[in-house]
Formats: C-alpha cells, structure tokens, sequence
C-alpha cells in the first residue's frame, strides 16, 4: 500500500458527499430526480429506486456519523428532524419489499460507519494531497421533517445581505467536511447568484482551471479559501433554534405539492 500511496501527488476532490445529501429521500420516494432513460421506462427506474443501494448509501449518514460542527462555523443539527430513524424502515413512506429493504438500510448504516472509521487512515495517508473544493450559495435541501406520515424537504431560505447559502444545491458544506483535515485544504465555488451548481462544478472552466493549478501544487487564482467563505455562510436551516420548522418553510411546488395532498384545506 505504501508504494502505491507514493506514486500519489494530489487528490482534489469537488463536492463529495462523504456523508451524504438529503435528495436520494425524494428519488426513493417518488423517484424524482432520476436520470431520463429511453431503454428502461421511467416508472421501472422509479420502482426500481425503492430497494436500490446505491441510493440509499448517498442518503445522510446516520447522526453519529453527522458533522455537527465545521471549524469557526456555527453548531448545526442532525438534518433529518424525525423521532424515527431514517435507516428504520417506519421512517419509509415507500417500504416495498421489506425484507429487501431492511437489509438495505443495514447495508447502508455499515457502510457510513466503515467510511467514518476510515476517516483517519486516509488523512494518515493522503491528508497532505487531499484537496476539497465544495459549492456554495445554492438552493439545497437542509432538513426533512414527517408532516402527517410523509417526508417533507426543505431548502435553505434565502441567505442574509451578504451572505452566502449553505450547499451547491444538492450537498450540505457539512457534509464534504472530514474532521481533521486541515481548513486550509478547503476551497470554496461560489457563484454570484444562488444557483444550484452541484453537477456543474466539474463542467466550470475557471474551476477546472484551479484543480490543475491544485494538482501541480500552486494556489487557485478563483477558488475561495475557507478562512474567506466560512464567516459568510448564513447557516439558518442548519441551526438548533430551527429545528421546528413551519409547514410551508422553505419548500420548493413538489414538496408544497406533496404537503397538500395530506393536508386538509381549513389547516393550509
């Protein structure tokens, strides 16, 4: 292993959900957000989502394996605000196949802990190489609440004056975070406007641009250091005092869509 760490100069990494996002919820769920297949209909690919691994290992670790706190950022909550677990099967409004399903979630649950124990070896390992660029200032879901039986995801609300939203629309800053790499090995992709950029990163040119200047161990020119993006991030969604949230916080027409249909009108 040694010898194949040495031939190793730099890893960069964009945008990792190394502990996962909250959207493979809805893809299991409703299986929104999957990929458009001509070969294989969609409601096979939606069907299909509900008992699919690889789904459910992208979904937010467990709270034990949560990042609750990023250096000089605020203290944030677990982002799953139910009483149930969301490696139980109760917390699935969509169970089919339970026993499938059940050794799924074990599958998964495994899977997070394994990664988080690795945690050290790696840094032990790459931790002078490894590189994390993360997306900012997008509209991403931050919390799941269970309204009537049913997740519901919201998204960050808009960020104070000058500040910038928590996320690249898909993946928490958290969630890239791994503990014990140094800030300074943070590097932030901020666009001007809210936007979602998560699968877009890779695609920027003046990103693309900054990895190579990374791999040949030069400092970016355009990407942001941490000491200069972590006191801008608005953290409101991710704080403890927001843990109760309204109904209606925050939801883009699919969730306020899927909120009507179990809600009567007179409490709309």
């Amino acid at each position: 292993i040694t010898d194949f760490d040495d031939h190793i100069d730099h890893i960069v990494c964009c945008a990792p959900p190394f502990h996962g996002a909250l959207k493979p919820i809805r893809a299991v769920e409703d299986g929104d957000g999957l990929p458009v297949d001509k070969l294989v209909r969609n409601s096979v690919l939606r069907e299909s989502a509900s008992t699919m691994p690889g789904l459910f290992q992208l979904a937010v670790a467990p709270p034990e394996y949560w990042v609750h706190q990023v250096p000089d950022g605020a203290l944030l909550v677990y982002p799953v605000r139910s009483d149930e677990s969301l490696y139980g099967l109760k917390f699935w409004t969509k169970a089919s196949d339970l026993a499938r399903r059940s050794q799924i979630l074990q599958f998964a649950e495994r899977y997070h802990e394994g990664r988080w124990n690795a945690i050290d070896d790696v840094l032990g390992r790459f931790g002078d190489k490894l590189s994390v660029v993360v997306g900012l200032n997008g509209k991403t879901t931050c919390s799941v609440t269970k309204e009537q039986g049913r997740c519901v995801l919201h998204k960050v609300p808009e960020p104070e004056q000058g500040k910038i939203s928590n996320g690249d629309g898909t993946v928490l800053f958290q969630s890239s975070y791994l503990p014990g790499l140094p800030t300074d090995h943070y590097w932030g992709a901020i666009p001007k406007e809210q936007k979602d950029t998560h699968g877009k990163i890779v695609d920027d040119m003046e990103v693309i641009h900054d990895i190579k200047q990374i791999l040949q161990n030069q400092k970016p020119t355009k990407l942001i250091p941490y000491a200069d993006f972590i006191g801008n991030i608005d953290w409101t969604g991710d704080l403890p005092e927001t843990r109760s949230l309204r109904k209606t916080d925050n939801l883009d027409y699919i969730e306020r869509a899927r909120l009507r249909e179990v809600t009567p009108k007179r409490q709309w």
